[in-house]
């Protein structure tokens, strides 16, 4: 739904035509579409209360009726507590006890013919302590009366009406099928005041539901319930989730002796009690009740819609011809938005349209020239910060280069220092490359390589070192300078302070077209804490306050003007367990130029 919303608001809130189209419309519609509600709303009010009206009358009905069946049943049994002729049979049972068959025929003809004067929908039966049993219905010559003991027992020693809802068929009668409804109490002996068995009344549910059926709309249904919430029938069709939701609150709110209405969010409930305490709710649901004024509804939204689409070609005419230079403004504008400066924009209009037309082509212009005008400018600045960073990293890297020649010299170590001074004499010729910032790989390769020498002839017992280069890449265009103060910074932070020989190696492979160089020691490592202050370093750009890790900065900062901030370096280290330096670069560096 709020996908729909959003892309109605961006249809309008895009176009100045459609937004002059929604205003004429409004203008037209509104006045209507006004009148059509309240039209539509009252009538639907009148006939909604009408139905309803009718519905609770329905309701009414089918209480009276019920409250007649109990009736039936409550005279019935009165008439049994009273009938001389029953109480006769009664003493009779008592005292000739091999007579008891025809004892039971007789109470079961004077029952049939009590039955005739108050049932007739319902049987009954009257069965005793001592077996003798009494009935109104015959279902068959061969059935015999099986009540089950704690039924029995459960009716006898309670004085009031009890009910029970009973499935598949009568716990009395063995033939007889379907759900029944047993309404039973206590025969009491009005001599002593004690009881001496029971009266049952069975009804079959099929009978409370027929009584209970009223056309209130598909999906409404009504329920016959016990005052604690067990249905004793219904005139359910389908499965419904809310049957519940209607039981409980039926049962838990106080309702009176006229017809209650609870209305709930898609239908309306109809109570009534009975006169023994049952409880009649019927479900109506509210589209039942707006059935009849939907024709109503769809005469108005036939009319509207009509006025709708009139107005929408009434409004769109007039709206073309001044919206026309507009669209093509809009439109020209898109593509400058785009960098695309090619397009022309004229109009032959001389009002305020015509004039804004002009603005925006000599806008354009001038935004055109700015934009050329500061790209030869960013190129230039991108390139003096990478000149500045090279130079600042060159005297670092002479300033130790010396020390060392001199270290050689004093120890008069002529052969050392000749070898010195050849890889020395790589080092700056490969680090000077013609002023260029990018070098191939196997030139970087060799730059360090040298620089590996010379460190290693001042402390050959401190380190080996490992070179492994895919040959594929050798031509591959990196920054230059950027292997050498890495390694510079193993040799000084991780190898020196070792009291063990140690090992250094530079792995270079490529993976989906990135260049990864890592750089690794096995030296005293770092501290955890300084590993984080380098890190942050790395990631918020360089520090001239932290010497330690100016070399790693600097290579950082340049990688990202000269490749972008997605490439760069990282470092991971763990104490007495060494360091890693990894860089990340593309492929093919000039591409980026």
């Amino acid at each position: 739904m709020e996908i729909h919303v959003s892309k109605v608001i961006t249809f309008f809130s895009t176009s100045l035509s459609h937004r002059l189209m929604l205003y004429l419309s409004l203008f037209m519609m509104i006045p209507l579409a006004c009148e059509g509600f309240l039209i539509y709303y009252e009538s639907n009010n009148q006939i909604s209360n009408r139905t309803l009206l009718l519905s609770s009358q329905i309701v009414e009905n089918n209480v009276k009726k019920l409250d007649t069946l109990l009736g039936s049943i409550q005279k019935m049994t009165m008439a049994v507590n009273s009938d001389s002729t029953i109480q006769r049979l009664i003493r009779q049972s008592a005292i000739e006890i091999d007579r008891n068959d025809d004892i039971s025929k007789l109470l079961s003809l004077r029952l049939i013919d009590l039955g005739q004067l108050y049932g007739g929908v319902f049987s009954t039966y009257i069965i005793l302590d001592n077996k003798i049993v009494g009935k109104t219905s015959y279902y068959d010559l061969r059935e015999r009366i099986d009540i089950d003991h704690d039924l029995y027992s459960q009716i006898r020693n309670h004085g009031d009406f009890q009910t029970f809802i009973h499935y598949g068929g009568s716990p009395i009668v063995a033939y007889q099928g379907g759900t029944v409804l047993l309404i039973g109490t206590s025969l009491i002996n009005r001599e002593t005041g004690k009881p001496y068995g029971i009266v049952v009344h069975e009804i079959r549910q099929a009978i409370l539901e027929n009584m209970m059926q009223a056309d209130f709309g598909e999906h409404s249904y009504s329920l016959l319930l016990k005052s604690d919430g067990i249905m004793l029938a219904n005139t359910i069709h389908s499965n419904f989730n809310n049957i519940f939701e209607v039981v409980r609150e039926v049962t838990d709110q106080a309702i009176g002796t006229s017809l209650e209405i609870i209305e709930k969010k898609e239908c309306f409930v109809l109570v009534k009690y009975l006169t023994n305490g049952w409880i009649l709710a019927s479900v109506v649901y509210k589209h039942f009740l707006r059935e009849n004024s939907r024709n109503i509804f769809n005469i108005l939204l036939m009319v509207i819609t009509i006025f709708f689409f009139i107005d929408i070609f009434v409004s769109r005419k007039l709206a073309s011809y001044e919206l026309a230079p507009i669209v093509k403004m809009n439109t020209y504008v898109d593509f400058v938005k785009e960098g695309d400066f090619s397009r022309s924009l004229y109009t032959i209009r001389h009002d305020e349209i015509g004039e804004l037309t002009d603005n925006i082509r000599q806008m354009a212009t001038r935004i055109n020239t700015l934009i050329n005008t500061i790209k030869k400018e960013q190129a230039q600045l991108r390139l003096h910060e990478y000149e500045v960073l090279q130079a600042q990293i060159n005297p670092h890297f002479l300033y130790n280069t010396l020390d060392s020649i001199n270290w050689l010299a004093c120890k008069g170590d002529v052969k050392k220092t000749t070898e010195m001074i050849s890889s020395v004499s790589t080092f700056f010729r490969i680090g000077l490359s013609n002023g260029e910032n990018i070098i191939p790989l196997c030139d970087e390769i060799e730059h360090v390589r040298s620089y590996l020498t010379v460190e290693k002839i001042r402390f050959p017992d401190k380190f080996n070192y490992f070179i492994f280069q895919n040959q594929s890449l050798s031509e591959c265009f990196i920054p230059k300078l950027i292997l050498q103060p890495v390694v510079e910074n193993a040799i000084a932070h991780g190898i020196r302070p070792s009291d063990t020989m140690c090992m250094i190696m530079i792995h270079i492979e490529e993976d989906d077209n990135i260049i990864c160089i890592q750089v690794v020691d096995n030296g005293v490592g770092m501290e955890i804490s300084k590993l984080h202050e380098i890190q942050a370093v790395l990631a918020n750009g360089q520090s001239e306050n932290n010497t330690d890790c100016y070399g790693l900065s600097n290579i950082n900062d340049r990688i990202h003007i000269l490749a972008g901030r997605e490439y760069g370096l990282s470092i991971a280290s763990e104490r007495n367990n060494g360091t890693s330096v990894r860089i990340i670069l593309p492929n093919d560096l000039r591409k980026k130029l």
